[in-house]
């Protein structure tokens, strides 16, 4: 166990940890994790729009994103501590992001998200339970 801040940097089982914060209501964490031969995955955590993040996830083959706003945007929201898909694709294309996984948004949005988010990132998926993703080459 560790204790991770933003900005913090560490290896662990042959993988490059970095952190940046999270725009979230709470202390939080968005991370990108990145294995020997440069395959990356970033989460973002919970938090809207966040150029930190853009920066932490250029060039990963796979951004998780939350969605909590469905395919609503919060980019004019005062105080927003989540984001919708448009916020997500948005972050994707800034980023250069190989693809988008769209996650933590309700099931009966999932239509409308993804196909919001599908508008700006055409590399956009909802990845179901138990399924399982290949990242990198």
């Amino acid at each position: 166990v560790h204790d991770v801040a933003p900005g913090d940097q560490f290896s662990e089982c042959g993988l490059q940890v970095k952190a940046v914060k999270a725009l979230h209501n709470v202390p939080s964490l968005c991370y990108r994790v990145e294995n020997a031969s440069g395959t990356s995955v970033t989460f973002s955590g919970d938090t809207p729009f966040n150029p930190a993040l853009v920066e932490l996830a250029r060039g990963t083959d796979l951004l998780l994103h939350e969605m909590s706003f469905g395919p609503n945007s919060t980019r004019d929201k005062e105080g927003a501590a989540h984001s919708g898909s448009p916020e997500a694709a948005e972050v994707a294309a800034l980023a250069g992001a190989r693809q988008l996984a769209l996650v933590h948004g309700y099931v009966a949005a999932q239509a409308a998200s993804l196909a919001a988010a599908q508008k700006r990132f055409p590399a956009t998926f909802i990845p179901k339970e138990g399924d399982v993703l290949h990242v990198g080459g």
